[in-house]
């Protein structure tokens, strides 16, 4: 696991290179955004907090973002089909919910690159084009990550939430329980609106 933890390091090191490369910047600063985004807090301290999920995660966010990139700028399916495997990835670490967020990111940069392309070829079968192979990608993420999606979905008829037993798991209401408050999301844009994490005043604290 130690090894492992060392290798995703190094690996998402490098992955960021390759993407800070690929948007045109030098190999200087390609080195130095590779270096701070390594060693920074989100990725770091996931050591400590057994968080391996989570760092794996956000190490391979820029393998995804390098392969869109160059797929944009090469206009080649097997670029997207390269980032739909590292998506792939991202969904078969137990962190999913900051692979949400990953796929999202991605997903609103691809939108920025698809409307820079539509205002520069005034093509519309380069916009389709390029759209239907960003799609086929995460076609291709959700087949090869059906190996662990695929017995959840089969096995999710018998659970005891679903087979009515009355114990209190059954249900909208429950199965919303500590949703996103809409307060909450004002966080996402305004970091510790909410006063987490010594003075919470939302409506889910524990």
């Amino acid at each position: 696991i130690g090894w492992t933890f060392l290798l995703m390091m190094l690996a998402g090191g490098m992955f960021c290179y390759l993407w800070i490369r690929e948007l045109g910047l030098s190999k200087v600063a390609a080195a130095l955004c590779a270096v701070m985004f390594t060693f920074t807090g989100w990725v770091a301290s996931g050591l400590q907090g057994g968080q391996d999920g989570r760092m794996f995660v956000i190490l391979l966010t820029p393998l995804v973002f390098f392969c869109l990139e160059r797929g944009f700028n090469r206009r080649k399916l097997i670029w997207f089909l390269l980032m739909g495997l590292a998506v792939a990835l991202q969904i078969l670490t137990p962190q999913l919910q900051m692979m949400y967020y990953s796929c999202l990111a991605v997903a609103a940069y691809a939108i920025y690159r698809l409307v820079a392309v539509w205002r520069e070829d005034k093509s519309f079968k380069s916009f389709v084009r390029l759209g239907l192979m960003y799609t086929a990608g995460f076609v291709l993420a959700v087949s090869l990550a059906a190996v662990q999606l695929f017995p959840t979905t089969v096995n999710r008829g018998l659970s005891h939430r679903q087979e009515g037993q009355g114990l209190g798991y059954e249900g909208y209401e429950h199965a919303t329980s500590f949703s996103m408050h809409p307060l909450e999301a004002v966080g996402l844009v305004v970091p510790g609106f909410t006063g987490e994490p010594s003075s919470y005043w939302c409506a889910e604290g524990f």
